[in-house]
Parts: structure tokens; sequence; C-alpha cells
């Protein structure tokens, strides 16, 4: 059965790549992995599209950068503008084959459109279009200019504009084989394609029964609010919507979140700090924990901490536990919900140190997400378990989102909606469905409804007026393949019919025979034409010629030119910057990726941040104890590897080590050893991390990794020869891929 993968379904698989980037459906990040040399460090390994190896790609991953918006964008091979070169001439047929069952082929002998050299891009960054070549003739007159139109040159060619490189593009993404190609929102066909704006909002009904103006919630697959994410073990059902505006400091913060649906089961923060090391608060007889009118309900889930000092032995600092509620003044934990279900309670071996240690439910959280901006804050009112409002407490920054606002009309429309006033636009909008929703106290009647309309809100550019001024479905010439006998001078005429309209040509003739034909009016909406010779007179001797038509692409030339110039590899490109302590430094590494959606450790959540370290971050008072690569072992079956030393107080002294997990096994109270130098770490001072107090010196201070490197699907890998990272020094990591 013969199956085909057109160019074009290529061309849309990397649009859509592009697009999650851009609308933050996906996260994508590069990564950086292993310090560990190659067997022969001149020739790295070809990778292995295995599991096998992208598990051990994923243990060796050091930190991880994300690729924004703004590091992506569309190519397309590059056809520099050469003097004297003949360059093929657009055609939609290339590959088949005419009437005359002769292959239709371009001057280069490309097996079809997207292999042809039909576009150049000159010494000016300008990408021109070749709609004819002038008859196989060499190109001698380099194309200039930004105009809409079509244009002849002196040597014969007739080129399109198409767009401009931009210097941010020429810095960032142009190479020597491949041009950055974007297209402008909203211009020529389809209406709409990657960066969508929202235009404007047009009420399809307003309505009936509001007092007040309602809230417009935008919500679509483009830059709008950020989501807001009730976070709840025991409630359910609650819904709410963030609104943003400018405030006076010209900053785009989230003002106020409006609670649609109260819930259910919603219960507040609450913790409860206790002595530890006491016998009148813990029984180890009884496995219980007296701390008086705790809160607590049975199935809570809450966070332990020995507040500094040493754990409850069966219970580990900083992890969560699940209450058995004995009564108001008495619990016990277990470590699993079932086991709390069952009352099968933690066994206490001994007692802690310390009169801070604490319990910590952390009752109802809410989040925002997306919405193009960040550090937006907010806590939940909770009255009789259903949430009555949501309190924004740090408006953060960013949200450019779109945003509008609805009003109401005067007279016997005074309790309807009547217009909608888009105040942002947003971008990245194929679809935005809009909502109306009513102030609190409003008993509506009729809901009000409105459709968004999707577009470009001001021209300017010059690839922006091109895609505007766009035809569809012209007819850019008209090929004879055969000119036919006996047509007589004024009696024959050209017929074109086909699904679009206005389109003209004029013969040429010659002895009867039809030796040219030239288009006079392109016409327009055109995905076939059909081009016969008419003879107005009956009995017209006239006959045998045969043409085909050339047509431009169903959105006219220059309407998508991502679509038109195949543009089907993606350019991802960071900047390693030492802006961050995650992008380690002083050891070197010898393999790059890209990751898709890796998550925070120790959650199932998508992790977001611009960077992250997937390593362990120990505190150290004898850096002579470590080198780097060095493997770190702990005895809870932990194995690590050293990767870099950090002067953290920037005072010249090494203070923290970052343990890459091989095995990720490590505690408060883990004792680790040093096996490359055979070095016990964590026995008594000096030979120790620090590990908190002198006192208390196997006491290891660590921060967890900010990123589960075993997590994320790896969709690119490449290996190389050792790069060194050091402070003075930008490493540029570029990746295209072709799809």
């Amino acid at each position: 059965m013969p199956l085909l993968l057109r160019s074009q379904g290529r061309q849309e698989i990397a649009r859509s790549v592009y697009r999650d980037i851009y609308n933050e459906n996906d996260y994508y990040y590069f990564f950086v992995s292993r310090t560990l040399e190659w067997t022969d460090e001149e020739t790295p390994e070809q990778p292995v599209d295995s599991v096998s190896y992208a598990n051990t790609s994923h243990r060796n991953t050091l930190f991880v950068k994300r690729i924004q918006a703004s590091d992506a964008v569309l190519m397309t091979p590059r056809h520099n503008w050469t003097l004297g070169t003949v360059y093929d001439q657009y055609d939609d047929a290339y590959g088949q084959t005419d009437a005359n069952d002769d292959p239709i082929v371009p001057y280069t002998g490309a097996s079809s459109l997207t292999t042809a050299l039909f576009y150049v891009i000159t010494d000016e960054y300008n990408v021109y279009k070749c709609i004819g070549n002038g008859g196989d003739a060499a190109s001698t007159v380099k194309p200039t200019g930004t105009d809409t139109n079509t244009f002849e040159t002196s040597d014969g060619y007739i080129w399109k504009f198409m767009f401009r490189v931009e210097a941010g593009d020429i810095t960032k993404f142009l190479t020597p084989t491949h041009i950055p190609v974007r297209k402008m929102s909203g211009l020529g066909e389809p209406q709409f394609d990657v960066n969508g704006f929202l235009d404007r909002i047009d009420v399809t009904f307003g309505g009936s029964g509001y007092n007040s103006a309602p809230y417009v919630r935008i919500q679509g697959d483009g830059k709008s609010a950020p989501d807001v994410i009730i976070d709840s073990t025991t409630g359910q059902d609650a819904e709410a919507f963030a609104i943003c505006a400018t405030n006076g400091d010209d900053e785009d913060i989230v003002t106020q979140i409006v609670v649609t649906n109260g819930g259910s089961g919603y219960r507040s923060a609450n913790s409860k700090t206790f002595d530890g090391s006491t016998s009148s608060v813990v029984s180890i007889a009884n496995d219980t924990l007296a701390i008086t009118a705790h809160g607590f309900s049975n199935l809570d889930l809450v966070k332990y901490s020995n507040g500094g000092g040493n754990s409850i032995g069966g219970l580990t600092h900083n992890r969560s536990y699940y209450v058995i509620r004995v009564n108001a003044n008495t619990i016990k934990l277990a470590t699993s919900y079932d086991d709390a279900d069952t009352n099968v309670a933690i066994n206490f071996t001994s007692f802690g140190l310390g009169d801070d240690h604490s319990l910590t439910f952390e009752g109802t959280k809410v989040y925002l997400s997306g919405g193009a901006g960040s550090g937006a804050t907010a806590v939940p009112v909770i009255t009789g378990g259903a949430i009555t409002g949501i309190t924004v407490t740090d408006g953060g920054s960013g949200y450019t989102g779109a945003r509008a606002t609805a009003a109401l009309g005067t007279g016997g429309t005074a309790d309807e909606v009547v217009s909608v006033t888009v105040t942002e636009p947003g971008s990245g909008f194929s679809f935005a469905n809009i909502s109306f929703i009513p102030v609190a106290g409003d008993s509506i009647t009729e809901s009000a409804s409105a459709s968004a309309v999707l577009g470009f809100t001001e021209g300017g550019t010059p690839q922006e007026n091109v895609e505007a001024a766009a035809t569809p479905g012209t007819i850019d010439r008209i090929v004879i393949l055969a000119g036919g006998n006996s047509y007589i001078e004024g009696d024959a005429s050209v017929s074109i019919v086909g699904d679009g309209q206005d389109a003209e040509a004029r013969l040429t003739l010659s002895d009867g025979v039809v030796t040219g034909i030239a288009i006079t009016n392109p016409g327009s909406g055109y995905s076939f034409a059909e081009i016969s010779v008419v003879n107005a007179a009956s009995g017209s001797p006239g006959n045998g010629a045969r043409f085909r038509a050339v047509l431009s692409p169903y959105g006219g030339h220059g309407s998508n030119p991502q679509k038109e110039l195949f543009a089907k590899s993606l350019s991802l490109t960071v900047s390693l910057t030492n802006e961050t302590s995650d992008t380690f430094l002083d050891n070197d590494f010898r393999q790059l990726g890209i990751l898709k959606n890796p998550r925070v450790f120790g959650s199932s959540d998508n992790f977001t941040s611009n960077t992250g370290n997937c390593c362990y971050v120990v505190v150290i008072n004898n850096p002579a104890l470590v080198d780097y690569d060095d493997v770190i072992t702990s005895d809870d079956g932990g194995r690590f590897i050293v990767v870099q030393k950090e002067d953290s107080n920037n005072n010249g002294v090494v203070d923290r080590i970052h343990l890459l997990p091989i095995i990720p096994r490590i505690s408060g109270t883990s004792q680790l050893t040093n096996v490359t130098q055979e070095v016990l770490l964590g026995s008594p001072v000096p030979d120790s991390f620090n590990i908190g107090t002198v006192t208390n010196p196997i006491l290891v201070d660590y921060l967890e990794p900010e990123v589960d490197n075993r997590t994320g699907e790896i969709i690119y890998l490449d290996n190389r020869v050792k790069i060194i990272r050091t402070s003075d020094q930008v490493e540029k990591i570029r990746a295209l891929i072709n799809f």
C-alpha cells in the first residue's frame, strides 16, 4: 500500500513542537551530562537509541537549562544568491508528470519543490522566492527591495520578497546552512498561525439580569491570566480564576482571584511543636505522640521536622507521614495512607534530641501557574470547609497575558453585556474561548456569550506587509504542453475554468499555433485550473492546444513563509552563563541533550524554572578530602560522583560540593565515604563533612536536587569531545532537529 509522509506534514510536526515550547504546553530543557571520560577522549562514542543508554544519560545529567520561546525558531535550508546561478522557478507540480506523460522537473533536477533551488537569501539578509527564471537563464541581477508585489529584474527573473532575517535572528540562529523563518501572526492565510493575538471580542448574546459588568474570562492555548491551582488533600471541587492588571508602576500583576465554586472539605494549615526528647510526649512503648489539642484529623498527611536536633528513632527529618488519630491529644504516625487506614503505626525506637520538633499539616494551598509572568502568591480564606475567598499576597510581575473588560448597555440594555474591550492582546493563540463570570451577588437571568477574533493588531514590518497583501490561489503562469494548430487571430481566446475567480490570460499565435500565453489577471482562490482555447466562430478549425496552470500556494505567495519554504527543522539555542550555581564550573562535560518535561525532585510536578541542579549539594569543611570525579558512598546504600567544588561565599574557600546521584540514598544521619581516596567522611572533625555542628559531626548538611534526573523524555543526544566550563566563558548550545 503506497504511503507518503509529506514534507508539509514534517513541517507541521516541527511547528507543533515549536508551538508547545512557545505556549508552554510542554517544557523543554538542554541538559549537560557526563563528567567521566570516554574510552577514547578524542573520539566520543556514538549515542545508542536504547532505553538502557537513555537511562545512563539520565543518571549522568548534571544540570538543565530551559529552552524558552525566544530560544526556538523554525529553519529552512540556506541558498545564498550567487551571480550566474540558474535558480529553479516555483512550480506546484514538481515531481508529477504532465498530460504528455513527461516528468515535471526543475532546472536543477530536484525531485520535488521541497529540494528545489527556488528561493535565495541575499547579503542584505532579504529572502526572495523565484516565481520565474527567464526560461532557465542565469541570474545576473541581485533581487532587492521589500515591495509586496512580484517584480522583474533585467535578467528576466521574477522575484517575490518574502521576509528579512532580523538582527536578533542573524546573531542567534542564522547559520551557513540554514535560515530562521518566522510567521507574523494573523496575516495572510491561515488567519492566525503560531503567535496569534486577541484582536477583539464580539458579543454574540448580551444575556440579561446583570447589575454590574461581569468579569471576562479568556481561555485558550495562548498566553492569558495564570491558572489558579487549589491544592488540598482533603477538599474538592473548588474553582477560581485570576484577574491581572497594570499597576501604577507599569507592572503587570495579578490583582484579584475570583472564586467561582467554593467546594467542600477544605482545611487550613496546622503546625504543632513539641519536645521530642521526653517520655511525657514520646511513648516508645505505645508508639504515640502526646500533643495537647493537636487539631489533626485521621489520615492527615503531615511533615516531620526534628527542629535541628536528632530525629525520634523511626522518623526521618523533613519526611511526610500519615496521622493515626487516637484522641484529641494523642496521635500515631504511619508511613503510608494504607498503613494509617489499617492502624499500622511506625515503631518508635528512641527519643529524639531537642524541644523544637514539629508536625505540619499543609492544609489548602493556592498556586498560580503560567500566564507569562511569575512570582504571584495567594492564600485561601476557608469558612465551613468551603473556600470563600482567595487573597493575593504578592502580585508578581510579567503577567502580560490577554485580558479584557465588559460593559453593560443603557436604557433597555442596562442589564445586558453590549461590548467587550481587549486591554491586553496576549499572544500564542490558535483559539480562545470567552466566558462571563458574574460579580458576587449578581443573580443573572441569562448568561452572555461572545467570540474571540484572532489576528495581529497592527502591520508595519516588511514581512507583515507581505503576509497581509498575499492573494490566495493565484495563477502564476500557464505552461504550453501542445501548441495545437489552425487557430485564427481574434477568434481564439483562453478559457480558464476552476474553483477560483477572475483569472484571465492572452494568447500569442504564430501560423495558427499557440506560442505564448500571458497572464493578464492572476485571479484568486484557485486550487486547480483547467486551461483551454475556445473559438468564437462556429466551425473554426483551431484545435489541439493543451496547457498546464502553475498555481501559487493556496494562501498566496508570502502568506506563510514557514510553510512555503518547508521550514521543517527546529533550531534550539541557549547560552550557558554563570548567573546561577546550577550551571556548574571548573569541571568538564561530554554530553548534551534535550529533555522534555523533567520533574521536580521528589514530586510529580513538571520542573519549570530557568535552570535546575540535578545534584545533592553538601556542605564540607575540609575540601582536601574530595576531588572531582571521586566516588562517594553512604551507609544508606547510596552512591555519588563529585562533580563540582563550590565557593558559595565567594571568599576563596570551597565550602560545598555537588554530588551527582547514581544511587540517590542519603539522609541527615548518613555516614559518607570517599571510596576513591579511601577516606571516611563523617568521622570526627577535621575529617568530616560539616555537617551541622561540631557536637554532631556526622549529621550531613545537604540540599536535595532541584530536578529528578531520572525523569523526562530524552529526545536528542550529542556526544562531544570534553568541554571545560570556567567562570569567564559563555557557551552557546545549539541543536538543529530535522523532521
